[in-house]
C-alpha cells in the first residue's frame, strides 16, 4: 500500500478474550465529545486532515467521519492505535466494519499481523458510496513463534481524493471460533458434507486414486451427519490415496483461493492438503500452475486443516480448482468432512 495514494485508518486491539468480543477499542465512536477525535485514536498530524467523532451513526448516534486535505509533507491522514495480543498458530481473526463516502471511492481493508520476521497481511476492496457497506478482511496464523511481540493492526484506507469525505462505524476485531466459515463466499466444493450418496458407497461428485485397492467411502462418521472415510491400501503402483475434486471455476488476478476441511483419525497419521489451481496452456502460451499446502497430524478429534493461494495474471483460457487431500499412512482409518473451497476476493 503507497501512502502517498492512500487516505489511511489505524485500529489496534486489545488481547482477546473470546471468540465474539470485539477487540477494538471504541469501534463504534460512541465514547468521546462531537467533533473531538474519537476516543482511544491517535491522529495523524502532518496535514490539516481531520478524524473526528459527528452524529449519524449506522445503528447508534455516532460514527467517524474523516476528511483528507493534503500538505506538501503528507497526502494522507492516519489515526492509530497498537496492542500485543497472544495469537496462536491455527486461530482465525476477522476484520471488519462500515463505509460511506460523499463521492464513490474505492475504500481497501488491510488486516495485518505477525510478529519481527512474520508478516501477515490480509485486503478486501469495495466501492464506498451514500449507502452503508459492510467491508471485512481476515488473517490466519500459520505455524511459527511469535516471540515477545507479537501484533495486530487493522487499516481502512481510501484513495487519494483531496477533500473528500468518508464515514465508518461499526468496526471491530474478532477471533472466530475454530467452526466458523472460511468465509462469506460461496463454496465452490460439490457435496461439500458428503450428505449425497449412500453409506459405504463412494461419495457423491468425489474422486479418488484408483491404482490400488484403497476405499473412499460416505462414512456415517462425519462431524454432524455423515463425512467421508478413507483407508489407504497400498501396492507395487500407489502407495497413496487422494479425496480428489477438479472445479472449473473464473479465477482473476488478485483473487485468493482457500480451502479447508476437517479431519479425524484413528491414531496419529500424518495428512496433506494440496491446492491446486490455474489455467492450462493455449497453443503457445503457457498455462499458470498455482499451488498451495497445508499439513496436519490428525488425531482421535476433528481439526481443521487450510491451505491457500493467491492468483497472479493468468493466460485467457479457463481457469481451475484443484482440492486434493492426501493420505499416506497404511491401514489406519481417517474421516473428513466440512470441505470448504472458496474465493475470498473474487465473490
Amino acid at each position: 500500500m503507497n501512502p502517498l495514494r492512500s487516505l489511511i485508518v489505524l485500529c489496534a486491539l486489545a488481547a482477546p478474550a473470546n471468540a465474539q468480543t470485539n477487540l477494538l477499542t471504541n469501534g463504534d465512536f460512541e465514547t468521546g465529545d462531537v467533533g473531538a477525535a474519537p476516543a482511544g485514536w491517535l491522529a495523524w498530524t502532518r496535514n490539516p486532515s481531520t478524524f473526528e467523532v459527528i452524529e449519524g451513526g449506522r445503528e447508534s448516534t455516532r460514527c467517524a467521519s474523516v476528511t483528507l486535505i493534503q500538505s506538501s509533507e503528507c497526502p494522507f491522514v492516519l489515526a492509530d492505535q497498537w496492542a500485543q495480543p497472544a495469537i496462536k498458530t491455527g486461530e482465525r481473526y476477522r476484520a471488519s466494519c462500515y463505509v460511506r463516502a460523499d463521492k464513490p471511492a474505492r475504500v481497501s481493508l488491510w488486516f495485518y499481523g505477525g510478529a519481527e520476521g512474520v508478516a501477515l497481511r490480509a485486503r478486501t476492496d469495495v466501492i464506498a458510496s451514500q449507502t452503508w457497506r459492510k467491508v471485512s478482511a481476515e488473517l490466519e496464523v500459520p505455524a511459527g513463534e511469535f516471540g515477545e511481540k507479537p501484533f495486530l493492526r487493522f487499516a481502512l484506507a481510501m484513495d487519494q481524493l483531496n477533500g473528500a469525505n468518508m464515514q465508518f462505524d461499526d468496526a471491530q476485531i474478532v477471533k472466530l471460533p475454530d467452526d466458523a466459515p472460511v468465509s462469506d463466499s460461496v463454496n465452490l466444493a460439490n457435496n461439500p458434507r458428503f450428505e449425497q450418496g449412500d453409506v459405504d458407497a463412494s461419495p457423491t461428485n468425489w474422486q479418488w486414486w484408483t491404482r490400488n485397492p484403497s476405499t473412499f467411502t460416505v462414512a456415517a462418521a462425519g462431524r454432524s451427519g455423515n463425512g467421508a472415510k478413507l483407508n489407504l491400501v497400498k501396492n507395487e503402483t500407489c502407495g497413496f490415496l487422494l479425496a480428489d475434486q477438479y472445479i472449473e471455476t473464473p479465477l482473476a488476478e488478485g483473487d485468493r483461493v482457500r480451502a479447508r476441511a476437517w479431519v479425524r483419525a484413528e491414531r496419529p497419521t500424518h495428512i496433506t492438503l494440496w491446492l491446486y489451481g490455474g489455467t492450462q496452456r493455449v497453443g503457445d502460451t503457457p498455462g499458470t500452475e498455482l499451488t498451495g499446502r497445508g499439513d496436519i497430524t490428525a488425531e482421535d478429534k476433528w481439526k481443521p486443516i487450510t491451505a491457500s493461494f493467491d492468483v497472479p495474471a493468468l493466460n485467457k483460457a479457463p481457469s481451475y480448482v484443484r482440492f486434493a487431500l492426501a493420505l499416506s499412512t497404511e491401514g489406519v482409518d481417517v474421516y473428513i468432512d466440512d470441505v470448504e473451497i472458496v474465493n475470498v476476493r473474487g465473490s
